[in-house]
Parts: structure tokens; C-alpha cells; sequence
């Protein structure tokens, strides 16, 4: 499947909430407190991820719905949305307290 990726004419448009839409959108779906994951593509240098409920996120180990009192290596919460740079083929570990699909729109500098 050849990727196709929507190109950011500069920087500041993410900055500005400005993103155009994504040609390149992939999607996770999550079942409660069980841990999924997805590769990101080659050539992707940012993605904007989305869920349908706040969902936790780890780029280090298996993510999991944090219990507190972990130092460093817990997963990182996601409210409704969050942009990240990232490196083609980062493997994000995702995981949700409740059923959830997570939406990834890749784009590329």
C-alpha cells in the first residue's frame, strides 16, 4: 500500500492549530484494559493521535492504565487529542480503561 502523506508547508501551521487534513490515517481499536499497538509508518515525521475515550500511551514498554506512584516510566495520558513528533517505525504501545478506537493521522515535514 504506497504511503501518502500530507506534507506541512511550515512548521508554525501545527503551532497555530492550523493542520490540514490527513491523506494518511490509520486506526487501533482498543478493548478495555487491554494493551494494543502501532508502528509508525516509514517517512512519517509527526502524527496527531485521537480516541473516542482518553486512552494512555507508552513509546518505552507495554502501556498500561497508570495505578500512581511510578516514577519515569509510566504511560502518558491522551484527554481527546495530542500531537507528537516521531521516528518512522517508533512502535506506541496504547491502552484504555474503557473500549475505545484510537485514530493516528500521519503527516511528514
Amino acid at each position: 500500500m504506497p504511503l501518502s502523506l500530507t506534507k506541512l508547508t511550515c512548521p508554525s501551521e501545527r503551532l497555530r492549530g492550523g493542520l490540514p487534513l490527513a491523506q494518511w490515517i490509520d486506526s487501533v481499536a482498543l478493548t478495555a484494559n487491554v494493551a494494543g499497538s502501532y508502528t509508525i509508518p516509514a517517512g512519517v515525521d509527526f502524527v496527531n493521535l485521537n480516541g473516542t475515550t482518553p486512552f494512555y500511551y507508552n513509546v518505552t514498554a507495554t502501556a498500561t492504565v497508570p495505578a500512581g506512584g511510578t516514577t519515569g516510566v509510566d504511560s502518558g495520558l491522551v484527554p481527546s487529542n495530542r500531537e507528537s513528533v516521531v521516528s518512522s517505525g517508533t512502535v506506541v504501545s496504547l491502552i484504555a480503561p474503557a473500549t475505545c478506537i484510537v485514530t493516528i493521522e500521519c503527516f511528514k515535514r
